[in-house]
C-alpha cells in the first residue's frame, strides 16, 4: 500500500522479538523469519531514504543466513540489500550482492523469487549503462511473473522495464509500458508503485520530440505529490530533479534554480552521492 513508515514500524517489532535464541529459529518455514523481517524492514527503510540503518540491517541479515547455513534466507537478505544499493543509486554496490543473490536462485529452482531478483538486477545493469544486459533480464522478470500469474510488485517490474527501454532510447515502448505499471499500480492499489510509474511518464514526457511540457509536468508534479505524502525522500528528489530539467528547457530558470534546490539538499542528507554529483556537474 505505500505505507512505509506503518511497515517499518511493524517489522521492528518483529527484527526485535526474534533476537537471541529466535534468531536462527525457522518456525517450520522455509526462510528464516529473522532474515525475511529484516530483508522487508530494507526495502521500507530504502523507500525513505534511511539508507545508513538499511544497509547495517542488510549485512545483518546476510550474517544471519550464513550462520543459519539457510540458503532461502541469504537469497532473501541479498534481495534486501541489493535493492537497497540500486535505490540509493549504488550500481557497483548492489550488481554483485543481486548477483549472489540470483544465482543462488537459480541453483536451487526458486522461481516465485526470480522477478525480484532479476528486475533488481536488471534495473542496476541498467543505472550502469550494460543495457545489453539488462534489457533480456528485466523483459524475463515481467514475462515469467505473468507466466505464474504473479500480480504483487507486477507493476514495478514492468515499470523497470520500461524505464531501460527509455535508456535505450525505446519511447515508444517505454510509453505504452508506463502507461501499464500505473494501471497496475492501481489496479493493486500499490501506492508506492504508483509514484514510481508517474515519475516515469514525466521523464518520457521530457524525451519527446518535441517535449511534451505540459505531460511531463503533469505527471512529475502527481509522482512529487504522491511521493512527499508517502514520504518516499528518494523519489521525491527525483521528481525535482526531472522539474528542474523540464523548467531549464523551458526557460523558466527561477522554478528550476527552486527544484535544483531541493533535489540536491535531499540527495546531501540521503548520501546518495552519484545523484548529487550529477546535479552538481549540470
Amino acid at each position: 500500500l505505500g505505507d512505509y513508515p506503518r511497515a517499518v514500524e511493524i517489522l521492528r517489532r518483529n527484527v526485535e522479538s526474534l533476537r537471541g535464541n529466535l534468531t536462527h529459529e525457522p518456525f517450520h518455514l522455509a526462510g528464516l523469519p529473522s532474515v525475511i523481517s529484516r530483508t522487508n524492514l530494507v526495502w521500507c527503510l530504502a523507500e525513505l531514504g534511511e539508507f545508513a540503518e538499511g544497509i547495517a540491517l542488510g549485512e545483518e541479515g546476510i550474517r544471519i543466513a550464513e550462520a543459519a547455513d539457510n540458503p532461502y534466507s541469504l537469497i532473501s537478505a541479498h534481495l534486501g540489500l541489493g535493492t537497497l544499493y540500486l535505490l540509493k543509486g549504488e550500481s557497483q554496490q548492489a550488481i554483485p550482492v543481486l548477483e549472489r543473490g540470483l544465482g543462488l536462485c537459480e541453483a536451487l529452482n526458486l522461481p516465485l523469487v526470480f522477478p525480484l531478483l532479476a528486475s533488481s538486477l536488471g534495473s542496476a545493469y541498467a543505472l550502469s549503462g550494460r543495457l545489453a544486459e539488462a534489457i533480456p533480464l528485466l523483459e524475463q522478470a515481467a514475462m515469467r511473473a505473468v507466466s505464474m500469474k504473479l500480480m504483487a510488485g507486477h507493476s514495478i517490474f514492468v515499470a523497470r522495464l520500461a524505464e531501460a527501454y527509455l535508456l535505450d532510447g525505446r519511447v515508444d515502448d517505454a510509453s505504452q509500458l508506463a502507461a501499464r505499471a500505473l494501471q497496475l499500480s492501481r489496479d493493486q492499489k500499490e501506492r508506492g508503485h504508483e509514484a514510481y510509474a508517474l515519475h516515469l511518464l514525466g521523464e518520457i514526457g521530457l524525451r519527446r520530440d518535441p517535449l511534451d511540457r505540459e505531460k511531463a509536468e503533469h505527471c512529475y508534479r502527481q509522482a512529487l505529490a504522491l511521493a512527499e505524502e508517502l514520504g518516499m525522500r528518494p523519489l521525491l528528489a527525483h521528481c525535482h530533479l526531472g522539474l528542474t530539467t523540464l523548467y531549464r528547457r523551458t526557460g523558466d530558470r527561477s522554478k528550476a534554480e527552486q527544484h535544483v534546490a531541493a533535489a540536491c539538499t535531499l540527495f546531501r542528507q540521503m548520501d546518495m552521492r552519484l545523484w548529487l554529483e550529477r546535479v552538481e556537474r549540470n
